[in-house]
């Protein structure tokens, strides 16, 4: 199994949701290949209001726990809707991560409260696995306030299981309306400072995880982390690009804070499992230094921003290879176009399109990826 950790994804369509989870669960969980372990289900939907967000998390809730009630994945659900191969609007996305299963060791399943969390342990390398958003966890109405408790209950988790904050090596941010604002506070930014609070007590020395911060039409701030201790890892930067974490204050927005926070990621980061290296590509989109570059279509911001893929992969090594993506695109219409440039840049790799918000106005499109050498 390449890198010892990949994922793969599925579309159903259907009206019933249970029927839906269950028809993923059964073909991403239940058919998982040999010698893997399923540890993450997220799930795409197109809800577009709260009360059918809690709806159809509740029902997900249900299948996954009638199916799996002792050894379930962690999963998350989030607003955004599937668009891959002319799916219909009515489509529920699931995408499982599998990890080899520990040669040594166990694999543990945790819960803190009703957040359930893995633990794969071969007795030298450690990895943890976890969500934490409004399908599992109270939060309060404001986004800024609910990235405060979100990030504050990873902490106690990660505490409680021995895991210092900078072994994150994965993180995902999903925030509603990502660049509105309450109160003032642009939403991203919320996010942002919440994040550098939870990493402040941390000197990062061997650089931040690989991250993705995108929109979602409703369901507030979840985040997903796969954090490790015992791996070898190091973090990669984009010579074509500035690091997220030194952007100038002139591409941040105001926050709560007088001087706003910077998104602290890396473009990239490189993990290695038994002498292959694994590289979790951060979400990426069509910037240059810190500027967006504005004014282009869709098509031309994804051949920008494969370009910058490439950038990051070649430093891995010349054999690196994306294997899967998440594509996050911000108008429907653009989709057609869009996934032909993508399939063209990476033929043999698992791809699913979703409608997403990006971080800055004008960007159209970002891209994720896991990727192998």
């Amino acid at each position: 199994m390449e890198g010892g950790y990949f994922c793969r994804t599925a579309l159903a369509s259907g009206e019933d949701v249970r029927t839906c989870a269950g028809e993923l669960a059964e073909r991403l969980v239940g058919g998982r290949p040999s010698g893997t372990v399923p540890v993450r289900l997220v799930f795409f939907t197109d809800a577009a209001e709260g009360e059918t967000f809690r709806t159809v998390a509740e029902r997900i809730g249900e299948v996954l726990s009638g199916r799996y009630p002792r050894q379930r994945p962690v999963w998350s659900l989030v607003a955004q809707r599937p668009l891959s191969g002319g799916i219909p609007a009515r489509a529920l996305a699931a995408e499982v991560h599998y990890h080899a299963l520990p040669r040594r060791g166990a694999v543990r399943y945790g819960c803190f409260g009703k957040i359930p969390y893995i633990v794969c342990d071969d007795g030298e390398r450690r990895e943890l696995f976890l969500s934490v958003g409004p399908h599992n966890t109270w939060l309060p109405d404001c986004v800024p306030a609910q990235a405060e408790v979100v990030f504050g209950r990873v902490a106690e988790i990660m505490r409680r299981e021995g895991f210092p904050i900078d072994s994150i090596q994965r993180q995902w941010n999903y925030v509603e309306g990502i660049t509105r604002e309450t109160h003032g506070c642009q939403h991203y930014q919320a996010l942002n400072d919440a994040r550098s609070e939870f990493y402040a007590p941390v000197f990062w020395t061997n650089g931040y995880p690989a991250a993705t911060g995108i929109g979602t039409v409703c369901g507030g701030i979840t985040v997903d982390v796969n954090a490790a201790t015992g791996l070898v890892s190091r973090a990669v930067d984009n010579p074509l690009q500035r690091a997220a974490h030194v952007y100038s204050e002139k591409v941040l927005r105001p926050g709560d804070r007088a001087v706003p926070t910077t998104p602290k990621f890396e473009r990239a980061r490189v993990v290695e499992y038994g002498g292959q290296s694994l590289c979790y590509v951060s979400g990426t989109a069509a910037i240059r230094r810190e500027e967006s570059l504005a004014g282009m279509d869709a098509v031309r911001q994804t051949e920008v921003t494969v370009g910058n893929i490439g950038q990051l992969t070649a430093q891995v090594s010349s054999g690196c290879r994306v294997r899967s993506a998440r594509v996050y695109v911000k108008r429907a219409e653009d989709v057609p176009a869009v996934e032909e440039a993508v399939r063209a840049a990476y033929p043999e790799a698992d791809l699913l399109f979703l409608e997403a918000d990006v971080c800055r106005p004008e960007l159209l499109v970002e891209i994720e990826a896991l990727a192998f050498g």
